[in-house]
């Protein structure tokens, strides 16, 4: 499969990497955790242009595990040049929901990244805490708590050239880096061959 990268200035690149502590839905304990992730403008609340253009990523759904893992789970968001102006109020939506084949999938927390945050152009690796519903339903719940985990995710927003011109270059060395392991292997490979 193609690699999600970023290809022109006023794009967001998200990789979702893993979560921890995430807390099952169920009584049976379990849960199978997906992602969904999506852009969200300053009129998020309200219908507006940039709400109905929204769009929503989601990773695929790790089986049975409160400490989920992804792998290749890249997107790439296109942000309007309204957002390098004033960034604040543009956000990045993360859900972890539980995936079940009948029924409804419910939201195990949810964690936002604000653009702002990320304004320095530069890929920010970290761990967002996970919240659930501030409800009165959700405080009166034993079973329920505040911490829903975390989840860990790498952000990167690119909206100039010189910043796209390093975001390829970087690229580039990480590509070159793996190919190069890649050749060491095969030569290793081919020498026991002829060994044999």
């Amino acid at each position: 499969p193609e690699e999600h990268t970023i290809s022109r200035c006023h794009q967001l690149f998200v990789e979702v990497l893993e979560a921890a502590g995430l807390t099952p839905d169920s009584y049976i304990g379990i849960c199978n955790p997906f992602v969904e992730v999506s852009l969200c403008g300053r009129n998020s609340s309200r219908r507006s242009l940039f709400r109905q253009n929204e769009e929503t990523c989601r990773t695929y759904f790790v089986r049975k595990s409160a400490n989920p893992t992804w792998i290749s789970q890249k997107f790439v968001f296109n942000v309007p040049e309204e957002a390098v102006l004033a960034p604040r109020g543009h956000s990045l939506k993360i859900k972890v929901r539980n995936f079940k084949k009948v029924g409804s999938r419910a939201t195990l927390g949810r964690a936002q990244v604000d653009m702002h945050s990320v304004r320095n152009q530069k890929p920010l690796t970290g761990w967002f805490p996970l919240a659930g519903r501030t409800g009165r339903r959700e405080l009166e719940n034993s079973n329920s708590h505040w911490g829903r985990g975390s989840i860990r995710i790498r952000v990167q927003w690119v909206y100039t050239t010189s910043a796209l011109m390093h975001y390829f270059l970087h690229l580039s060395e990480a590509r070159l880096s793996v190919l190069n392991d890649n050749i060491g292997g095969m030569e290793a490979q081919l020498e026991r061959r002829r060994e044999e």
